[in-house]
């Protein structure tokens, strides 16, 4: 009968990917050689019973048949990861390991970790250790965990294996665990938003592009290469100067993988020396407690090195050989670093190196780095305005750009500061009564500068640049649907625009006014109840022109012209050639034409949305239909609308005798 347990997790998932790789050999003679990448994630599906479950993992090996091992990742020193921070209410997923995998057929994976785990529990913070038991041994101090892959995994080939360290059925009695592992699916790997950042050391390599979007290769010092992006967001820090990525520089990188690419996201580049990346503890993670004056604070790390936290957080203090940093790595004063702190709120996220004492679990901080920051009315953000309040000097605005903001989206408040700088076109300067004016008259278009807390979405505002919207003029030719002859409204889908970037797809929503113009099919002037008596009939297709304000856009409509209906080609023999399915298009030498004067050879060009049949009037997609045409020359029937020696097809048959 199985004794109470104490509950760890409910579950840690480690994932595996393999992704067969070839790799040929130039050369006259030389055969290829076939390998496969991999990644290595973990992940925890946790009870709430610890805020921290603190693992010090040395080595994962993949074993085939003998028992022989492939290393995937090592560490001599051990990498220690808190595993409960890799859920959040669903998996979260880490990047462990990259690497190649030669041809083989493994049937087993293998986890070398440290004999004892440290616990935080949920609440009260406190610490306590447990540990695997003695079977478990591998002579070093060590324990191994290991599972048997079902299906096993052959190399080469495209296979994703999953080991679920099901830690709800683990038994945790009298402190000592006994684990229970199996295979998982998976799920939720593929989602990019689901992996959480890390670090990896390494050296760079194969450095390419420009800054600040590069890429380069990272040869890990646990083994494996990965590829590594920077762009603009990246903070690039260390030792002496840092100026610059270059190739065979060693590095530490912050960031998260992205699925999709393959990639590593770098969030921070890290130049340190091989004598200081091995002495040195490190930490990172968020903030807390900050005491400007004492130069102090919490930091609840997510990772660190050297030392696993006796808690939910170290306590981090600095004095005057600390190093401060900021956004890009640039060296801050301790007032700005704590005013960074400060302005980030609870989203102050700094990587630390010191030292670390285990007695009173606090680091004397060597350099303390806040990723994040918003101070120095650094925030700026670019929109639309709305629901100004003169009362209160706020508005909303719906953002189109920002920066310093946590790549913050959507909609913030915006408060005016009691010195806001105000100015117009040309630099005018305008008062805060005259700018709520232009607010309340209509939606403007402004630039706000300021300090921007992330805890209440305000930006508060010490500068603020306002636009006049720019007008343009347009045409645009489409077709009509819900018309309001009460409120001298229409739904509009555009399929030709000049003069303005106008949706295909989307319809847009159009109000004529008093001074529109409407004319008919014969270009004669008609009134407003005739016009929407003809598109309150059927779909009518329009040339219309008008101005719109941008941004936006807002459209005042000059002139609308109903369309004739579109004139019917009808082909009973004739062949198609020249087929172009990237532009849409192809030719029909014509045999027959209903409708209008057709040339020998008739240009077509597919319009948005047209219907496609194929055999026997089967509905087919745009792939099939090109398919059909670049196999052999096919007799085609084509309906739509002819114009300035160019087809437009709303519909597309292939006709088979």
């Amino acid at each position: 009968m199985k004794r109470p347990y104490l509950p760890l997790l409910t579950r840690i998932v480690l994932f595996v990917a393999f992704i067969a790789t070839l790799i040929g050999c130039g050369g006259g003679g030389a055969g290829s050689s076939l390998s496969n990448s991999f990644n290595l994630f973990i992940t925890d599906d946790a009870s709430t019973n610890y805020s921290g479950v603190w693992v010090k993992l040395y080595k994962a090996e993949l074993k085939g048949d003998g028992d022989t091992g492939i290393t995937l990742f090592e560490s001599a020193e051990g990498l220690t990861v808190n595993l409960r921070q890799l859920n959040d209410g669903a998996s979260k997923f880490l990047l462990l390991a990259p690497g190649q995998v030669p041809a083989g057929t493994y049937t087993k994976i293998q986890f070398e970790v440290d004999k004892t785990v440290n616990l935080v529990a949920t609440g009260s913070g406190a610490p306590s250790t447990a540990t695997f038991p003695d079977s478990l041994d591998n002579g070093a101090g060590h324990s191994n965990l290991a599972l048997n892959l079902s299906p096993v995994v052959t190399m080469p080939g495209s296979t994703k294996v999953v080991v679920d360290f099901d830690l709800k059925n683990w038994d945790v009695v009298n402190g000592v665990i006994t684990p229970v592992l199996r295979n998982h699916d998976g799920t939720g790997l593929e989602d990019s938003s689901r992996h959480e950042r890390f670090e990896f050391n390494g050296v760079i390599g194969n450095l390419a592009g420009t800054a600040p979007n590069q890429t380069f290769d990272l040869t890990l010092r646990t083994g494996g290469t990965i590829k590594v992006s920077t762009d603009d967001t990246t903070d690039i820090v260390g030792e002496g100067d840092s100026a610059g990525l270059t190739s065979g520089r060693a590095a530490s990188i912050f960031g998260a993988f992205d699925p999709t690419t393959n990639t590593l996201k770098a969030n921070i580049v890290h130049f340190i020396s091989s004598n200081q990346e091995q002495q040195m503890a490190k930490a990172i993670g968020l903030a807390s407690n900050v005491n400007a004056d004492a130069g102090s604070f919490d930091l609840a790390p997510k990772y660190t090195k050297g030392f696993a936290p006796k808690g939910d957080t170290v306590s981090v203090t600095t004095d005057g050989t600390t190093v401060f940093r900021g956004k890009n790595g640039i060296t801050l004063t301790k007032d700005q670093f704590f005013s960074a702190l400060a302005a980030a709120g609870s989203h102050a996220n700094v990587d630390l190196e010191g030292t670390y004492d285990d007695g009173s679990n606090t680091i004397a901080a060597k350099s303390a780095h806040v990723e994040n920051e918003a101070e120095f009315g650094s925030a700026e953000a670019a929109g639309r305005t709305s629901n100004p309040n003169a009362d209160t000097q706020t508005f909303d605005l719906a953002m189109t750009e920002n920066e310093g903001m946590h790549d913050l989206t959507g909609t913030i408040q915006v408060q005016l500061s009691p010195d806001v700088a105000i100015k117009g076109p040309n630099g005018v300067v305008t008062t805060v009564d005259q700018f709520f004016s232009l607010l309340t008259e209509k939606a403007r278009t402004v630039t706000v500068k300021g300090a921007f807390n992330q805890d209440t979405n305000v930006l508060v505002a010490s500068r603020i640049e306002y636009k006049v919207d720019a007008a343009v003029n347009f045409t645009a030719k489409g077709t009509t649907s819900n018309p309001d002859s009460t409120g001298g409204a229409f739904d509009f889908l555009a399929s030709q625009v000049s003069g303005l970037d106008l949706s295909k797809s989307t319809a847009v929503h159009l109000t004529v006014t008093a001074n529109t113009v409407f004319r008919d099919e014969n270009e004669q002037t008609i009134s407003y109840d005739d016009f929407f008596a003809l598109i309150d009939q059927k779909s009518k297709t329009l040339n219309i022109a008008g101005k719109a304000s941008l941004p936006g856009p807002e459209f005042t409509i000059t002139s609308i012209t109903v369309m004739p209906d579109p004139v019917v080609l009808e082909v009973a023999r004739g062949s198609s050639s020249n087929p172009n399915a990237e532009a849409g298009t192809f030719d029909i030498a014509v045999a027959e034409s209903n409708g209008f004067d057709a040339p020998d050879t008739l240009h077509v060009q597919l319009g948005d949305g047209a219907a496609l049949k194929g055999p026997q009037g089967i509905s087919i997609n745009r792939t099939q239909l090109y398919s059909y045409l670049n196999e052999m020359s096919r007799n085609v029937r084509v309906t739509g609308d002819y114009h300035d020696g160019t087809f437009v097809a709303s519909k597309v048959e292939l006709i088979f005798q």
